[in-house]
C-alpha cells in the first residue's frame, strides 16, 4: 500500500475506463465509487429534474467527448464488445439530459448521443444482431435531425443515414434481400448533403448493393459505373486530420482512402462473381505501404478466401481463413465468424476435405 501512495497523482481516478476497472479490481474498490457501476446499481437516476440539466457544464462534455474518442479508438484497434454497457450507461445518462436541453446544449447532447447510437449500432452489427443495430442507427438519425441545419449537422445527418444503410446492407447480405432496397434508400437519402469523402464513401457501398441485388448484365453495369463515381472521391483533399471528426462526418476514421475503396472494389466484384478480379484487387492492395487496421485485415483474408473458392483453389481458401480466424480473435465479430464457418462448411464438402489444414481449421472452429 505504502508503494501505492507513493504513485504520482495517487488522488486522481483514471478517467480510463479499463484502468478504472484494473483499479477497481487490484485494490477491491467498489465499482461506483470509480464511475464502473451500471445505471441500475445507482439510486435516483431514473427521474432526472431541470436543476440537472442545467448542471450540466463543459466538463461533462469533456469527459464525454474523452470517452468516446476512448471507445471508438478501441474498436478500430479490436472491439469495444466488452465496454457494450459502458455504452449504454452513457446514453442513459445524455439521453436523461437530452428530454430537458434546448439550444446549443441541445446540439451538444446530440452530437455526443449520436456517436454513441453509432458505435453501438456498429457493435451489435459485428455481433449478427440486425434488428438491435438498426434500432440504434435508427436513434442515431433520430437525433441528428434535431441537431440543426448548419453544415456539420446536416454532414453529420448524412453520415448516419450511411450508418443505417451499413446495418440494412449487412442484414440484406445475410439473406434479408428486401433490406437490400432500405440500404439503397438511405444511401440517396444521405447522398445531398454528404460530405466529399462520405459521397465517395456512399458510392461505393451503393455498387455493393446494387451488385448483391441484381447480377444481370444491366445490373453488373450499372454496379460498375457506380464504382466509378466513387473512385473520383478517393483521398479528396480537406479531410480534417481528427479521427473522431472524421467518423461522425465521413462514417470512417480515414474517409475514402484507397485501402477502403480497393475492399470496396474487391466486395462488389465478389458479388458479381469476378473471382480473379477480387484477387488481383488485394493483391495489389497488399503491396500498398502500412498494414491495414485488424478489421480490414479479417475483411481482406475472408474475401480473399471466398474469391479462392470460387476459383476452386481450396488450399489457398483454407490458409486465408486460418488467418482470418485468428485475426478475428481481436475483433471479435460474429459476422467475420459466420462467413469463416460457411467457407468452412465448403471445403468440408469439397474434395479437398480431407487435407489436414482443413481439419486443423475446423479444431480451431470447433466444428
Amino acid at each position: 500500500m505504502e508503494q501505492i501512495n507513493n504513485v504520482p497523482g495517487r488522488n486522481k481516478i483514471p478517467r480510463n475506463i479499463d484502468r478504472r476497472r484494473a483499479l477497481a479490481k487490484i485494490l477491491s474498490i467498489p465499482p461506483a465509487l470509480l464511475g464502473l457501476a451500471s445505471l441500475n446499481e445507482i439510486t435516483g437516476t431514473e427521474q432526472v429534474s431541470a436543476a440537472h440539466t442545467l448542471k450540466y457544464t463543459s466538463l461533462d462534455i469533456e469527459r464525454h467527448d474523452h470517452e468516446l474518442r476512448y471507445l471508438w479508438k478501441i474498436h478500430y484497434m479490436h472491439t469495444a464488445q466488452s465496454s457494450f454497457e459502458d455504452i449504454q450507461f452513457y446514453i442513459k445518462e445524455l439521453e436523461s439530459v437530452e428530454a430537458q436541453a434546448k439550444g446549443n446544449l441541445l446540439h451538444h447532447i446530440g452530437e455526443r448521443l449520436n456517436g454513441l447510437y453509432r458505435l453501438a449500432a456498429t457493435i451489435r452489427r459485428d455481433q449478427g444482431d440486425f434488428p438491435e443495430a438498426y434500432k440504434y442507427a435508427n436513434q442515431g438519425v433520430r437525433v441528428a435531425r434535431l441537431m440543426g441545419n448548419d453544415i456539420f449537422s446536416s454532414q453529420v445527418l448524412s453520415a448516419s443515414y450511411f450508418t443505417r444503410g451499413v446495418v440494412s446492407l449487412a442484414w440484406g447480405a445475410f439473406g434479408q434481400k428486401e433490406k437490400i432496397d432500405a440500404a439503397i434508400n438511405d444511401f440517396n437519402k444521405a447522398l445531398p448533403q454528404a460530405s466529399p469523402q462520405l459521397k465517395g464513401i456512399l458510392w461505393a457501398e451503393q455498387a455493393r448493393a446494387q451488385s448483391l441485388k441484381d447480377t444481370t448484365p444491366i445490373g453488373e453495369c450499372i454496379a460498375l459505373r457506380t464504382l466509378e463515381k466513387a473512385e473520383r472521391y478517393v483521398e479528396v483533399e480537406n479531410r480534417p486530420n481528427d479521427f473522431y471528426y472524421q467518423i461522425l462526418v465521413n462514417g470512417d476514421m480515414k474517409g475514402l482512402d484507397t485501402k477502403r475503396f480497393m475492399i470496396g472494389r474487391a466486395k462488389t466484384f465478389l458479388s458479381l462473381g469476378q473471382y480473379e478480379k477480387v484477387r488481383d484487387e488485394l493483391d495489389a492492395l497488399e503491396e500498398l505501404r502500412g498494414a491495414p487496421h485488424a478489421r480490414r485485415r479479417v475483411w481482406i483474408d475472408i474475401l480473399y478466401g471466398q474469391a479462392s473458392l470460387g476459383m476452386k483453389d481450396y488450399y489457398t481458401t483454407t490458409q486465408r481463413m486460418l488467418t482470418a480466424v485468428n485475426e478475428n480473435l481481436k475483433v471479435r465479430s460474429s459476422v467475420h465468424q459466420a462467413r469463416i464457418q460457411e467457407i468452412y462448411q465448403q471445403l468440408v464438402s469439397s474434395r479437398f476435405n480431407k487435407d489436414p489444414e482443413v481439419k486443423r481449421l475446423g479444431k480451431i472452429l470447433k466444428i
